[in-house]
């Protein structure tokens, strides 16, 4: 068995123990299901689909049913709510099939659907990947900086050429980790909305958040390019 084949095997066997031991928890007490993590008052479904990991999610379904689909935490977000913020489709996919309309339509406290946070999920993701390039920049400067210190000896030169290799590993490694990341995070979210657009056709589409802001508003005011494309094709469908 190769490294990679022995790394997905751990990591199978462990999900299995830890959705075995959850299995066992519900059946020895089926109010922990209904416990809320205190900060946000998220239920065990909400950290679940946030997480993305399916397997439990269906375990909760089939423990707790229908109502816990339609939990709230301190802020009125549902179930599906975390699992758009975080892109995490099959998640969002599974809950469509049990949920249906119910699940969809649901607003919370700010009036934003699951597609609303879907949009700002990518905002947060430009943010974040802003900041990774100011970073970025940093190292480059950094490194530019060094190169104008003169060596006062062979051996500060030889540590010097030690630290700028270093530096440029570093920063070539966090581009790299930067573009996969970007490139990983842009396919969810467009998948998520447009997955979330087509089940929730014109209606979702129009629904306004409590500041009279529908989707495109959101992705419009945020230069979310491929957001709005999808939104307005969608909407051209829907005419």
């Amino acid at each position: 068995m190769g490294e990679a084949e022995a790394e997905d095997w751990n990591t199978r066997v462990n999900l299995a123990n830890k959705k075995e031991c959850a299995s066992f928890l519900c059946r020895t007490s089926a109010a922990l299901l209904w416990e809320r993590e205190p900060l946000e008052g998220r239920t065990c479904m909400h950290l679940a689909c946030a997480s993305g990991h399916l397997d439990m999610v269906a375990l909760l379904y089939a423990e707790a049913g229908r109502p816990m689909l339609l939990e709230r935490d301190n802020r009125g977000r549902t179930c599906l709510h975390s699992a758009a913020w975080e892109d995490k489709l099959e998640v969002i996919r599974y809950l469509w099939d049990i949920g249906g309309d119910d699940l969809l339509f649901l607003t919370e406290e700010t009036g934003k659907t699951c597609a609303h946070y879907a949009v700002l999920s990518s905002r947060r993701d430009a943010e974040e990947e802003d900041e990774l390039d100011a970073e970025t920049d940093g190292l480059e400067n950094q490194g530019m900086l060094g190169d104008e210190e003169p060596a006062s000896s062979d051996e500060d030169q030889v540590k010097k050429e030690e630290e700028e290799e270093e530096s440029m590993a570093l920063l070539e490694t966090t581009m790299s980790v930067s573009m996969q990341s970007s490139m990983m995070h842009a396919n969810a979210e467009t998948e998520v909305l447009r997955f979330l657009l087509r089940v929730g056709k014109r209606r979702l589409l129009l629904m306004k958040d409590n500041d009279g802001q529908t989707v495109l508003d959101i992705a419009t005011a945020n230069n979310l390019s491929d957001c709005q494309e999808i939104i307005e094709k969608a909407l051209k469908q829907g005419t």
